[in-house]
């Protein structure tokens, strides 16, 4: 099986603040959380396996996985929506292929918060941008069980092209030292402490925590802050988001 990457890490801009300051996250406690059993993971790798289109990927599942835990939803990505998206964000060519180089992170983030990604006819996703930091495990518990799925960056070695090594302790091989690709996943799952679980390549995957710890470089907190999706019956309440704050945020990243 092949298996592709193909995130551009960039860091965002310093209007969007961490996770903790916009929400109320020492009023929370860590706990366990499994976004991705509404939706189980079914091998569907929407294209990933030819081209780097990973970054639309997890956003789409990001908004999907949310949507099942609010209102109900079941239904999963599409392909063509995907690729729509790497198009518009990337320049990449359905027909040819060309400029398959992946998506600028912090370009897709700020799309999404300014412009929104089309659901359906009636609805328009629009997020708040926050970021939490993916070494930091009650942090990172605490903001996927109270704000819904993450999005993951990864600077990945030669080593986890192969998917059975993500769930092992970083090796000394040069397998484990030389630099592949950037990549975008899904967090979805956690114990509420150390453990956690990504979805990428149509699979979810346990992450051994040095696994994450060296390799995740960065996870993006994508809060939705529309009525009814909170998210759904965890601890985030609207009183906790300092709504005008993060309202703030965007519209001085629109002025940047």
């Amino acid at each position: 099986m092949n298996y592709c990457a193909g995130a551009i890490f960039s860091r965002p801009p310093n209007v969007i603040r961490p996770f903790g300051a916009r929400v109320s996250a020492h009023r929370l406690s860590a706990q366990a959380s499994d976004w991705f059993a509404a939706l189980p993971a079914d091998g569907e790798m929407y294209g990933n396996d030819k081209w780097g289109d990973c970054w639309p990927i997890a956003r789409r599942w990001v908004i999907a996985l949310t949507r099942a835990a609010a209102v109900g939803e079941a239904l999963r990505p599409a392909q063509q929506p995907i690729l729509s998206d790497y198009t518009f964000l990337a320049g990449f060519n359905q027909l040819t292929g060309a400029n398959d180089n992946g998506t600028d992170t912090s370009k897709g983030m700020a799309d999404w918060c300014q412009s929104g990604v089309r659901v359906n006819d009636q609805t328009l996703d629009i997020r708040r941008w926050l970021t939490v930091d993916p070494t930091a495990d009650a942090q990172l518990a605490i903001a996927l069980w109270a704000a819904g799925p993450l999005m993951a960056t990864w600077a990945l070695p030669m080593a986890m092209q192969d998917p059975s090594n993500w769930s092992v302790a970083p090796g000394a091989s040069t397998d484990w030292t030389t630099p592949w690709a950037e990549h975008e996943t899904v967090w979805g799952k956690s114990d509420g402490n150390a453990e956690f679980f990504t979805r990428t390549w149509g699979q979810d995957l346990w992450v051994h925590p040095d696994v994450r710890r060296k390799f995740c470089i960065h996870t993006d907190v994508p809060l939705n802050l529309a009525a009814g999706q909170w998210i759904g019956p965890h601890g985030l309440t609207p009183d906790m988001i300092d709504r005008d704050a993060l309202n703030a945020d965007i519209a001085m990243l629109g002025a940047a």
